[in-house]
C-alpha cells in the first residue's frame, strides 16, 4: 500500500511544481511588461523600481528578488521584445522557411523586407530606450553592442537565403551584402523615416525591398 500511495503522490507533486512554475513565469512576465510600458511612457532614467512594482501589482521586494536592479529589467524588456516574449527565437522564425522555399530572388527580397519591417516596428521603440539608457550604463552598452551583432548575424542569414542560386551581384561578398542590409534595416533608419519623416511602416517596407533589390541582386 505504501508503494501505491507513493506512486499516486508523484503526479500531485509534479502538478504543484508545474503550477508554481507557471505562477512564477506569470509574475515575471507581468513585471517585464510593466517595465516596458513605463520605460516607453516615462523613459528609462525617470522610471523607478517602486513604480514598476506598483504597475505590476507585486511587492518591491519581488522585483528586486527576481531582477536585482533596473539594468537587468531593461535587458529583460529587450529580450522579451526581440523574441516576442520568448515565443519566437530568431532562428525559428517561420519566414525563414518561406525564404528557403521561394525560387524567385525578388520575391525572397520582399519576404525579407516584410519580416524586417515587422520586427523593426516592434523593437525600434525599445531599441531607442536601450540606446539612451546605455549612455550611462556600461552593462547596457554591452547589451546594445550585442544586439547590433545579433541583428547583423540574422541579416547575414537573410542575405544567404536571398542570394541562393547565385542571385547576389557578382561583386558582393556575403558579408558586404549583409553590411548593406544592416545599414538599411536597422532601428535608427526605421525611426528616422517613420517618426521624423512620417513614413508609414508599409512605405518603409516597400522602400527597403526596392533598395535591397537594387543593391544586392544581379540584373535579371
Amino acid at each position: 500500500m505504501l508503494g501505491y500511495y507513493t506512486h499516486m503522490a508523484e503526479p500531485v507533486k509534479i502538478a504543484k511544481r508545474t503550477r508554481r512554475a507557471q505562477k512564477a513565469q506569470a509574475t515575471h512576465d507581468r513585471i517585464v511588461e510593466a517595465a516596458r510600458h513605463l520605460f516607453l511612457q516615462r523613459g528609462y532614467v525617470q522610471t523607478t523600481i517602486d513604480a514598476i512594482a506598483e504597475a505590476a501589482d507585486v511587492a518591491v521586494e519581488t522585483v528586486y528578488a527576481r531582477f536585482r536592479n533596473k539594468t537587468n529589467l531593461m535587458i529583460a524588456v529587450k529580450h522579451a521584445t526581440v523574441t516576442e516574449d520568448g515565443h519566437t527565437p530568431l532562428e525559428d522564425r517561420p519566414e525563414l522557411a518561406s525564404l528557403a522555399a521561394e525560387r524567385d530572388p525578388r520575391r525572397r527580397v520582399q519576404i525579407a523586407a516584410e519580416l524586417s519591417r515587422a520586427m523593426l516596428e516592434r523593437i525600434a521603440p525599445v531599441y531607442a530606450l536601450l540606446h539612451d539608457a546605455a549612455a550611462s550604463d556600461e552593462a547596457l552598452r554591452a547589451q546594445q553592442a550585442a544586439e547590433i551583432a545579433r541583428r547583423r548575424r540574422f541579416q547575414r542569414i537573410l542575405v544567404e537565403l536571398i542570394g541562393a542560386d547565385g542571385a547576389l551581384r557578382a561583386d558582393l561578398t556575403l558579408d558586404q551584402a549583409a553590411d548593406t542590409y544592416s545599414a538599411l534595416g536597422n532601428p535608427e533608419v526605421y525611426l528616422l523615416l517613420t517618426q521624423h519623416h512620417r513614413w508609414t511602416p508599409a512605405r518603409y517596407q516597400a522602400w527597403l525591398a526596392d533598395s535591397l533589390e537594387r543593391l544586392l541582386l544581379r540584373e535579371p
